[in-house]
């Protein structure tokens, strides 16, 4: 797809036609709607008049949106190699998926009155452990509703239970390094029952406060968005980077030599010991190079990491799973999210999240069946 391709599928996608192929978002573009009845008239409008200035040859900057599918479970399937999810959250699949209605059209015996939108809800939240949600939507056919999920995505499913087990009723807060050094700290809060009176009658209010929780089911979402932030992170420093940053790396891969800090020294080590641990190595090794860092990673890959970058810098806008970016570089964010899922498929996070969390060297047996081949991801962000 070219920049003008972009806008038209940016402003069908405003308009909510977006669970179809790129090619028939472009057919319906052109076919012609009514922007009055988009789902969002307002993106679709000014999409539609950033295209009308395009074609007349004049800059726009506008930025067309492309969201992750299912991201979530998305995240999940490539840590753990579920072939299913893979294909249903576009990792995997040469078509447009759409998880939720696959998943919504595929259960047997649901209740007539349950909607798509109703049972998106309750996969989104039972993969984080969620039962009240699940409940509220099946009521007594909550565990019809379970089973079948665990038939449907196994390895996601059993991945989501694995993380809520390894809540620890005495910890005051979980925290675990991320693969670029970043530091997450997740304090536990639990709801405490005051009183005040007020001539001299009592009232009751409630306040968080930090301490130890019995039950708690958190670490499943906090995981899964750490690694969503880990995303944004990492495509911003592919896209967005610094030319001085990468004429200094070539400089160094070319036997040059440059300025460098002690910090630096120990920022390299910490990233050498995270790509060791988790098998994911962050771009953000490019912003500390030097002679010792090239030895400690290797020419070859140091050099691999600044050809895989797109030949021109552009800025991100990233709100969660959402990245909106210049029509002229959809491609190259397309390219780069699809490198970064590669990374989450080949690394071992999994199992690193559940010794970091735990403290313990427990094994987690993943059976990596999913290959870069087959992870096309031709629609995963789309």
């Amino acid at each position: 797809m070219n920049a003008l391709d972009w806008l038209k599928i940016d402003a069908v996608n405003h308009y909510g036609y977006d669970k179809v192929s790129f090619e028939e978002r472009i057919k319906f573009f052109d076919t012609g709607f009514d922007v009055s009845k988009a789902d969002d008239p307002i993106q679709c409008y000014a999409a539609m008049e950033a295209y009308k200035e395009a074609i007349k040859g004049k800059s726009i900057g506008w930025g067309v949106t492309l969201d992750s599918t299912a991201s979530g479970m998305q995240i999940m399937a490539a840590l753990v190699h579920d072939e299913k999810a893979a294909y249903l959250t576009n990792i995997t699949s040469d078509d447009r998926m759409d998880a939720y209605t696959y998943l919504y059209q595929g259960m047997e015996n649901k209740p007539s009155n349950i909607t798509r939108k109703d049972m998106k809800d309750a996969i989104m939240t039972s993969l984080y452990g969620s039962v009240n949600v699940p409940k509220k939507v099946f009521g007594e056919h909550t565990n019809r509703f379970f089973e079948y999920m665990s038939k449907a995505i196994p390895d996601v499913w059993m991945a989501g239970k694995c993380l809520e087990s390894l809540w620890d009723s005495s910890a005051i807060a979980h925290s675990w390094t991320m693969p670029d050094g970043f530091e997450v700290y997740k304090p536990i809060e639990k709801r405490i029952t005051k009183q005040f009176q007020f001539r001299n009658e009592y009232f009751e209010y409630y306040k968080y406060e930090q301490g130890s929780k019995k039950i708690g089911k958190s670490i499943g979402p906090d995981v899964i968005h750490s690694i969503d932030s880990l995303i944004v992170r990492e495509l911003h420093r592919r896209c967005n980077y610094s030319h001085e940053t990468v004429h200094k790396n070539l400089h160094v891969i070319n036997g040059g030599s440059c300025s460098y800090t002690r910090k630096d020294i120990k920022t390299a080590e910490k990233l050498k010991k995270l790509y060791d641990e988790t098998g994911f190595l962050s771009y953000a090794i490019l912003e500390v190079m030097n002679k010792h860092t090239l030895a400690m990673f290797g020419e070859k890959t140091i050099a691999k990491m600044l050809k895989d970058m797109p030949i021109k810098a552009f800025p991100i806008l990233a709100i969660h799973d959402s990245f909106k970016v210049h029509p002229n570089y959809a491609n190259d964010l397309r390219e780069q999210y699809k490198q970064i899922i590669h990374q989450l498929l080949d690394s071992n996070l999994f199992q690193y999240f559940v010794r970091q969390i735990t403290g313990t060297d427990i094994v987690i047996g993943i059976n990596r069946t999913i290959t870069k081949e087959q992870a096309n991801c031709y629609y995963a962000i789309c």
